[in-house]
This record gives structure tokens, C-alpha cells and sequence, in this order.
């Protein structure tokens, strides 16, 4: 027999089967896998529940084969250089820079996994008959196959794929070199000619046998069968699916019938029973035991059996594939299984490892339900957003990030110190604000001055001698008032709760937070600050916030006038210290739009005491900055930089609040 005559895959049989050339007929289904990396094991054992389902969906006529892909994989550079190329608008010279060196230091380490499922009818007995009545049966096999392929689809929300696809992933699986080549030039599809069958013109050449590798082209290959098993919990493929080397997984079950299984063990536990001679006597009580074991746990729990074999697929560098098949077998062996790939093996294991032809395999081991499908692999890695950043995971997936579209307004990078965090950021600010978003920082140190002065912002340290800080919003902030709408009030309401809720440690005497009281003043007495704008000055001052508590007559209640008098104490007696004076006038610290920075550092070395007001004053500076419609263009988004948490955290938790919930709108706030 030619080589090419060992596999079955035969021709088209409609839009999505392949026909085999021995009766089977078989589909290929993509899904989009799982990425449980960051999910606990109660989370895991819940999104397993449909990999039971589906295995007890296939019938014992079915051979169901769960593939993964590993592959070296570019595709989310790309599209982030792209992303720069058409969305810069400023600052194109650092940004095109940026992104070009991110793109050659991360795309050669780049790795994607991919998932697919390969559901083959087994042929059935035609008895009698020739070929006309065996094409007849294998047509009313792949009807029966497109439904149950269509069921198990919809569990996993994947799609039955045109025949098409199916073998591009068999190309991809066996001739790794054409495969390649298809890559580099980006041909769409495999040849093919209805002439000639699959097999006859996907196997060009038998892989030739090197020792305990198979070579095509450059390409070697190794072949590992995972013998025994270690005890598997869901999600068991994590442990491999970050591995520095392409591989293919091909996880072969066949269902089998549960109570003809049992009966199986039945008479292996009596066969067993019968040996002789003292080993055998101690054989046959570890073997008896651990059928009767088997058995009993099946039961308790109502699973099914099923026979299945695990194959993987290495591929690249003599010295790559070798160094990870001997990780892959010390994890393995650690865990209490076996993992085989004795050079007699390569061949007939590279063979049943295609998809299409697991239903040939020889050699399975029994299993039940959940460890057949915990070992499943369908781990993939998320590829994020939009890609405005790019980053490799540690399971080498690119990986893109978005500031303008993140769910949550709010963040954190918490590293060690020389961990990266001002690293990573200052890359994030690179690729970012030359697509339109504004950034607006407060550090202590001097992390970020470089980039800052390189977009052509300001960066300032702080000078408490010499620079004081308004922390009220500009008049140019506040709408015009109308008659149209007696209740229309002149500032956005989250821009004024956020400026009273930064402001509640000078009005509350020290406290982090108003009471709603206090709030309900406060928030009164600012509106009315704001109703008729003196349009002579650029913003009002704290004396003008503390002279319109002390004179407003026109709070709902009592309680609410009492709180503006005792905000109003509160603000003077701050306002005549010498810590208050250098909030009590104008601003004279003079802030670019668009990005912008402000050290603290000098404010630290002269009076620690200080900071507690300057970092909240500056943070609400800082977001009213960013409250504003963004320099560039509509839909993009302003981030306010807090470089200074383990600071506030020395000083007081509560600050992180004061400091945090000022005003937003398109502003979201990220702190290291």
C-alpha cells in the first residue's frame, strides 16, 4: 500500500463533509475556545458542564476529536501598527516610533491558540452490495452527521465549517512546510482537484523518520502519547497551554456503552481473580481493587465511559521540540502519568494525531465523564481590545488594550519598585495620546517628565513657596442659565459633586466625607457661585466659595443651613493657616491642555503635612482638566494619572477616595 493510502479522507460529500474512503464521513466545527486563565476552580467546574454535555450528546457511532492549534502568530501586531497608522493625529514622531519598536520586539515571541472539533460517523456494515449502495449509505450518514455536527455546534457556540476549512486544518496538522508557505504569501485555501482524492494530494511525501522524530522540509516533529493520566481537574490543559513552541492536540474519545463497558470490567475483575502464584496473588488484589474502585465511582455519580487517547503534536527546531517534549513529560511524569514517544511510535501515532483520522487509532485507554473532559484542549487566550497598546502575556498571547474603551474608569498597576510600572505606563501614554487621548499626571519623581516634554506638555515640580493651587472649577465650565428651564443649573452635576467630595477635607474639618447635609450645602452654595459668572476673572477662589457658605439664605431646611455654617468655620479657620493661604488665592501654576504633569517631590522635602492638600487640590485641578471636551477630537478620552498610591496610603486610606471620586465624565483615572 502507498503511504498515502494509510489515511482515509476521500472527497467532498456536499458543502461541509469530507467522505472517507472506507465509509466514515466526517465535519469540522470551530468554536472560539475558553480563556479561564484568571477564573477559580468553582468558575472552571461551572463552564465545564457543557464539555460533559456535549460528550454525552454523541452517540457510540461517533468518534469525536478535540483539536488545538498552537501556531506563531502576528496577526494582533499588525493590526495594532495599523490601528497608529490611521488614528495618529499628534505626535506622530514618537508615536510611529513607539509602535514600529513594539511591533519588532514582541511580534517574533507572539503565540495563538486556536480550537476545533473533528466529529466523524463511523462507516456502517452495508452487508451485500456494491458500490452504488455503499455511496447511498455513506450519503444518508453524512445527513445524519450535519445534524448531529449542528448540536454540538450549538452547545459550544461554534459553527459547522465548509469542507474547505477542514482541510486547510488538515494541511495545517500534516504538511507543515506548505502550510507555512501558504502563511508567507497569504494564498487563501488549499488547492484541490476533484481527480484525485484528499489523501492523494495533501500527502505529497511521508514524513522520514530521524530517531524519535519525523521530518518534513525543515520541519521536525514529535509525537508524545500520554499513556497514563494524571488525576485531572477542569482546565488540566492550562499547564501546556503556554508552551514556546508550536504543537497540535489532537484528544480522540469514542463513547462506548456504559453498561457493556461495566460488564467489561466485570469479567476482567474475574479474569484477574483467577491468577496464581504469590505476584500474581498481589497483582491480581491491586488490580481487583482498583476495577472495583472504578466501577463504583462511575456509578455514584452517574457518568459514562468512554475510550479516548491523547495525542501532541510538536513542531519546529530539533532543539525546541526536544526541550519541550521533555517539559510537557516532566509535568506529566510530576503528576503521576506516563507519557510515551519511543521512535516506533512517531509514525502511526503522527498518523491517527490528523484530523479525520482518530477513529483509526489502535491504542485508547478507558475513561470516565469528567476526566475525559477535563483534559480537553480548549484553552485560548484572550486578544483584547482594539489594539491603541499592545502587550505579550505570559502565555505569549499579543494581547490589545484600550484606555478609551475600558469598561471601568478606574485602575491600578501595582508592581514592585523596579518592577516596570512607570515603564509600562509611559508606553501606554506613548501609544495613546497621539490617537487623541489626553493625560494629565501627578507623580512624585521624576517618571514620566521625559514624555510629557517630548509631546510638548508642561512639566512642573510643585514649589509650595511659590506655586499656589485653585481647586475650583474655571467659569468657563458653567452653562448659561435661561428661562427655558427654571430647574437648569449652571455646572454638569458630577462635575460639582465631584469638586465638594475632593473638597470635603477642608470642609468637614479634616474628615474624608460630607454627610448628606453637607453635601446637599455644599453642592447648593457652588451651584450659586457659577449662576451669574464674573466673566472678569478666570475662575472663582476658595474666599469666594467661603463668603457664598456664610451668606446663603436659600437652602431647602434647617439642617442644611446649619451644615453651610459649619462648612463655612471649617473653610475659614483651613484658609487662615499658613497651609491654607497657598489655596487661597488664584492659580499662578499654569497648566498645558492635552498632557500636562506636576512633581510633587519638592512639596514632600519641605512639609509632609502639605501634601494631603496638595495632592487632592492638584487631582481635582487635574480632572477638571480633563473634564473638558478632549483636545483632539469627539470620542476620545481623558485619563488622570495618579503616580502616587503607595503615597497616599502612607498618609490615609480615606485619601485615596477624596482623591479618586473627583469629577468624570470622558475622564477615567489610573493610579500606580
Amino acid at each position: 500500500m502507498s503511504y498515502h493510502g494509510r489515511y482515509t479522507w476521500s472527497h467532498p460529500l456536499g458543502e461541509e463533509v469530507i467522505a472517507h474512503n472506507d465509509g466514515a464521513v466526517s465535519l469540522y466545527i470551530e468554536w472560539a475556545g475558553l480563556d479561564v486563565w484568571l477564573a477559580d476552580d468553582t468558575e472552571r467546574a461551572a463552564k465545564w458542564n457543557r464539555f460533559y454535555r456535549v460528550l454525552s450528546r454523541v452517540g457510540v457511532e461517533y468518534t469525536i476529536e478535540w483539536h488545538l492549534w498552537r501556531e506563531y502568530d502576528p496577526s494582533v501586531a499588525i493590526n495594532y501598527y495599523q490601528y497608529g497608522e490611521q488614528n495618529m493625529l499628534r505626535g506622530q514622531e514618537i508615536g510611529r516610533a513607539v509602535r514600529q519598536a513594539m511591533v519588532e520586539h514582541l511580534a517574533a515571541s507572539a503565540m495563538s491558540n486556536t480550537v476545533g472539533i473533528v466529529l466523524t460517523r463511523l462507516p456502517a456494515a452495508t452487508g451485500l452490495g456494491g458500490r452504488k449502495r455503499r455511496l447511498v449509505k455513506q450519503a444518508q450518514l453524512a445527513q445524519e452527521l450535519r445534524a448531529q455536527g449542528a448540536a454540538v455546534a450549538k452547545i459550544l457556540g461554534g459553527e459547522v465549517r465548509p469542507w474547505t476549512d477542514y482541510l486547510a486544518r488538515i494541511e495545517q496538522s500534516y504538511d507543515r512546510p506548505a502550510y507555512a508557505k501558504r502563511r508567507l504569501h497569504e494564498r487563501e485555501g488549499v488547492p484541490f482537484d476533484p481527480l484525485f482524492q484528499i489523501n492523494e494530494q495533501i500527502i505529497r511525501e511521508k514524513p522520514a523518520r530521524d530517531g524519535e522524530f519525523l521530518k518534513l522540509g525543515d520541519t521536525y516533529t514529535k509525537c508524545l502519547f500520554l499513556f497514563l493520566y494524571p488525576h485531572a481537574d477542569p482546565a488540566f490543559f492550562l499547564g501546556l497551554a503556554g508552551l514556546p513552541c508550536e504543537m497540535h492536540v489532537s484528544h480522540i474519545v469514542k463513547p462506548l456503552h456504559t453498561r457493556l463497558a461495566m460488564r467489561a470490567a466485570d469479567r476482567s475483575e474475574r479474569y484477574t481473580g483467577n491468577l496464581v502464584g504469590d505476584s500474581g496473588q498481589d497483582y491480581a488484589f491491586h488490580k481487583i481493587r482498583d476495577l472495583a474502585g472504578f466501577k463504583q465511582f462511575v456509578v455514584s455519580n452517574s457518568l459514562d465511559i468512554y475510550d479516548n487517547a491523547y495525542l501532541i503534536h510538536l513542531h519546529g527546531s530539533k532543539d525546541l521540540v526536544e526541550a519541550t517534549a521533555e517539559e510537557i513529560t516532566n509535568w506529566i511524569e510530576d503528576n503521576q502519568g506516563q507519557v510515551r514517544s519511543a521512535d516506533y511510535m512517531q509514525l502511526p501515532f503522527f498518523r491517527y494525531g490528523q484530523p479525520g483520522q482518530g477513529y483509526k487509532a489502535p491504542v485508547m485507554r478507558r475513561d470516565h465523564s469528567w476526566q475525559v473532559g477535563n483534559m480537553l484542549p480548549v484553552q485560548v487566550d484572550d486578544r483584547g481590545e482594539e489594539p491603541e497598546s499592545l502587550r505579550l502575556s505570559t502565555s505569549g498571547q499579543l494581547t490589545g488594550f484600550s484606555v478609551t474603551r475600558q469598561k471601568i474608569p478606574h485602575g491600578f498597576t501595582v508592581a514592585m519598585t523596579g518592577g516596570g510600572k512607570g515603564v509600562d505606563t509611559v508606553a501606554t501614554i506613548a501609544e495613546s495620546y497621539p490617537c487623541g487621548t489626553d493625560w494629565y499626571i501627578m507623580e512624585i519623581g521624576g517618571s514620566y517628565q521625559w514624555i510629557v516634554e517630548g509631546f510638548g506638555g508642561r512639566y512642573i515640580p510643585v514649589d509650595p513657596n511659590e506655586h499656589g493651587v485653585n481647586p475650583l472649577p474655571a467659569f468657563s465650565m458653567a452653562k448659561p442659565i435661561t428661562g427655558d428651564d427654571p430647574d437648569a443649573l449652571p455646572l454638569d452635576a458630577r462635575l460639582a459633586g465631584g469638586t465638594t467630595s475632593a473638597l470635603a477635607l477642608v470642609l468637614s474639618g479634616g474628615r474624608m466625607s460630607l454627610d448628606q447635609h453637607q453635601e446637599a450645602a455644599a453642592e447648593m452654595a457652588l451651584q450659586m457661585m457659577y449662576a451669574a459668572p464674573d466673566l472678569s476673572r478666570e475662575a472663582p477662589v476658595l474666599p469666594d466659595y467661603l463668603q457664598e457658605l456664610r451668606g446663603a439664605t436659600y437652602f431647602d431646611n434647617d439642617a442644611q443651613a446649619k451644615a453651610a455654617q459649619n462648612m463655612a468655620d471649617n473653610l475659614e479657620s483651613f484658609l487662615s493657616t499658613a497651609q491654607g493661604r497657598a489655596f487661597s488665592g488664584k492659580d499662578n501654576l499654569v497648566l498645558s491642555k492635552g498632557i500636562c504633569a506636576v512633581d510633587l517631590k519638592p512639596v514632600l522635602a519641605v512639609n509632609k503635612d502639605l501634601i494631603r492638600f496638595y495632592l487632592v487640590f492638584l487631582s481635582l485641578k487635574l480632572s477638571h482638566l480633563a473634564f473638558l471636551p478632549p483636545v483632539i477630537r469627539r470620542g476620545s478620552c481623558s485619563m488622570s494619572l495618579l503616580s502616587t498610591f503607595n503615597m497616599l496610603l502612607t498618609l490615609s486610606a480615606a485619601l485615596l477616595h477624596a482623591v479618586t471620586h473627583g469629577p468624570e465624565r470622558e475622564c477615567r483615572v489610573t493610579t500606580r
